[in-house]
């Protein structure tokens, strides 16, 4: 009897197993659905960063070679913008600069209250004055960090006293 017992209890398991598998799928199959649309989006300033590195003469020797030799050194400027930006850079005139001339500067270093001139140019051919109102460069906006080459020349046959002469420039990215 027992066994008889076991096999029917197992054949109202296996209907029930049925009975509640098939009742899931019928609900399943009824089910509703909703849908939304979910907006994403984000948007990019154009921008610019600039930083520098001087442009160092080392020794001008007012008694030796740089009598007749102009003295020559280069610097650099370099700058990254968002890709697609239109950007320009220029230079001011100094610090020490001779009257306001900012399309061709008339810059000079100081030491204490004596003057030593210098030009600085963007081509190496030195013949662009690299000026505070003349886009003299376009810095190129592909996403990319560019250098550009500052050439600075103190003219030859300028007989100073000795010191250390210093001046300040300010390299500006307009975008």
């Amino acid at each position: 009897m027992k066994t008889n017992l076991n096999l029917t209890l197992l054949k109202i398991s296996k209907a029930s197993a049925f009975a509640l598998t098939t009742s899931i799928a019928s609900m399943n199959a009824t089910a509703a659905t909703e849908t939304a649309n979910l907006g994403v989006s984000a948007s990019i300033a154009d921008g610019c960063t600039i930083s520098a590195l001087p442009v160092a003469f080392g020794t001008y020797d007012t008694i030796g070679v740089n009598v007749a030799t102009d003295r020559t050194a280069e610097g650099s400027v370099t700058v990254l913008c968002t890709a697609g930006a239109s950007a320009s850079v220029s230079l001011g005139q100094g610090v020490n600069a001779v009257g306001d001339v900012p399309v061709t500067p008339v810059r000079r270093m100081a030491s204490g209250a004596n003057r030593l001139g210098y030009s600085l140019y963007s081509d190496v051919a030195l013949t662009s004055v690299w000026g505070a109102t003349t886009s003299a460069v376009t810095a190129l906006a592909d996403g990319a960090s560019h250098a550009m080459t500052v050439y600075g020349k103190i003219p030859a046959g300028q007989n100073l006293p000795a010191g250390s002469y210093a001046d300040t420039v300010v390299a500006t990215i307009t975008f």
